[in-house]
């Protein structure tokens, strides 16, 4: 199926679908893939100048961007894959009426809280769209648990509705152990993810694999990969 058509939906379309929409129109571009992305929510009221100012340090702009409800957009029951972006617990989360491709990815709510967990969700939702702009790219859907895998690789405190990889510093790459996941290595840097690609790497598929595993069924030397990767770190 050919996916032309994105929706992201949220409960006001005021932060977290304001900026996955950017991330995704983002790394669609990067990737050349020609797709429409669009974000919307069951209630109209302004982009949080929160998320505009995050976005904003990561070189998207976001000011540009305004809240909407699917009766603002054009064709809205013409989607081809529509992604929810609400905490764990979904009772909130807009549904879609039409029929499509559906996925849900808990985000937690980052109003009223500090610019530090605004910025912990940014790069989650990073992480997410440059996975899925990746598996779409090369044909493949992914489903929401690889999805949401993607995002939180450490995974997510659903009673807290925190972050559980909080010490993890979007950008920064540890000592690169070739016994973690692909998955792991893009939490840590979102530009990984081109490095690997370029070597071959399957970077959608084979995310939850170790990197040498990835590296050996790829028929890339261990060695080439770690080395670009570091060249990567060095060069942050």
């Amino acid at each position: 199926m050919s996916i032309r058509r994105i929706l992201i939906l949220c409960t006001h379309n005021s932060a977290r679908s304001q900026m996955a929409e950017g991330w995704v129109r983002h790394h669609a571009r990067m990737a050349g893939l020609e797709v429409e992305v669009c974000s919307a929510g069951i209630q109209k009221t302004h982009v949080k100048p929160e998320a505009i100012r995050i976005m904003d340090e990561r070189g998207i702009d976001l000011s540009h961007q305004r809240s909407k409800t699917l009766d603002d957009l054009n064709d809205p029951f013409d989607f081809d894959l529509v992604i929810t972006v609400c905490d764990q617990a979904a009772a909130e989360c807009p549904t879609y009426p039409a029929a499509t491709l559906k996925r849900h990815v808990s985000f937690p709510d980052p109003s009223g809280k500090s610019l530090a967990v605004w910025r912990e969700v940014r790069d989650a939702l990073e992480r997410m769209s440059a996975f899925l702009v990746g598996c779409l790219a090369r044909g493949h859907i992914p489903k929401a648990e690889a999805l949401q895998r993607a995002a939180w690789p450490y995974g997510l405190d659903a009673s807290h509705g925190s972050p559980a990889n909080a010490g993890v510093q979007s950008g920064t790459m540890e000592a690169i152990d070739p016994k973690i996941t692909v998955n792991e290595i893009i939490a840590q840097n979102p530009d990984a993810m081109t490095v690997l690609a370029e070597l071959g790497i399957d970077t959608c598929c084979g995310g939850s694999e170790p990197l040498e595993k990835a590296a050996r069924d790829a028929g890339v030397p261990l060695e080439e990969v770690v080395a670009a990767l570091s060249a990567l770190k060095e060069a942050r």
